[in-house]
Formats: structure tokens, sequence, C-alpha cells
């Protein structure tokens, strides 16, 4: 879309510490169970297997962590969503390593309600693992939604903005969302 004002939002810190937080948590807890399990079967007379298991353990937080750091400082330093001519790229999950990106042309509507961003789009990213999921996201449009409740009042506006413009082309949500 020619007619919007490219937007690029940055990642709210607090939002991203807190998503690495309690995604490393449950990561932690599996590995911390399996060290558990390890020290049982040490306790147990199976020693093989309970080195094996604490190994694993122990392997899993180190990988835990380094993950952790690794995406803390690459999310920090890329902007979480861009609009701009060519359409959306969407990099605000924590866990993912690569960003996604809907072009204009697959985005049939958009609409902004309350935190969050929906977007009707034809064969949207997530739904692209198997030739299934290819072939029914091809025939039907699907929601695609992003969390946007720690943006700026500004940035909140200018996404009111865009949805609205492009809302006005296609008409798809036109009494939906904010206005």
């Amino acid at each position: 879309m020619q007619d919007i004002s490219p937007l690029t939002i940055r990642p709210s810190l607090f939002h991203l510490i807190f998503q690495l937080l309690f995604g490393g948590a449950f990561a932690v807890a599996a590995c911390v169970i399996i060290l558990q399990q390890g020290r049982l079967q040490l306790g147990a007379n199976n020693a093989t297997f309970g080195a094996i298991l604490m190994t694993l353990g122990i392997f899993g937080l180190a990988l835990t962590a380094l993950f952790l750091v690794f995406q803390g400082i690459r999310k920090a330093k890329q902007p979480s969503l861009v609009f701009d001519h060519d359409g959306i790229r969407d990099n605000s999950n924590v866990f993912t390593l690569k960003s996604n990106f809907l072009p204009w042309s697959n985005i049939r509507g958009m609409a902004v309600i309350h935190s969050t961003l929906i977007l009707k789009v034809q064969n949207p990213p997530r739904q692209r693992r198997n030739a299934l999921m290819k072939q029914i996201s091809r025939e039907f449009d699907a929601n695609y939604t992003i969390d946007i409740n720690l943006i700026s009042d500004a940035e909140h506006a200018a996404l009111v903005q865009i949805a609205n413009t492009l809302d006005r082309k296609t008409g798809i949500w036109r009494d939906l969302g904010e206005h």
C-alpha cells in the first residue's frame, strides 16, 4: 500500500523480558525434572541410566540459558513490527528465529481491537507447515493476531490509521475495531 506512512514498532523491554522469563521457566522446569529423575535412578542402583539423564538435564539447562540470552539480545535490537509499502514484518514472538512477512497482497482486512491487531490473511505464515494446511489456507482466509498491548498511544493511533486506510480499500471489516 503506497498511501500509508511507514511505521516501525520497537519491542517493549518489559514484554521481552516477561516472555523470555515465562518461556524459560517451563524449559528450566523440564530440565530440573529430568535431573531429578537422573538422581533417583542413581539412588536406585541404575547408575548408567541415571548418569545419562543427569547429563541430558544439565545439557538442556545450558542450551536453555544460551537460547534465552541469544534471543534476548537479538530481539532487543530488532523492531517488533514494521509496516511499510511492501507489507508487514512481524517479529513480535520471542521464540521464533525468523520474522514473518505478510505482503499487502495477502492481507484482506485489518482491525485493532483493544490490545490486539487482527489481520485477515490469505495463506498466513503460521499455517504453512504441511501440505494439507497449505491447501486449506489457499482456499480460505485466516485470522492472524498480534499482541500489541505494550505499545505507546502514538503507535496505537498509527496502527488504527493504517487499519482504517486498508478497511476503506477492502471493506471487509467496515464496522469492526477502533475508528
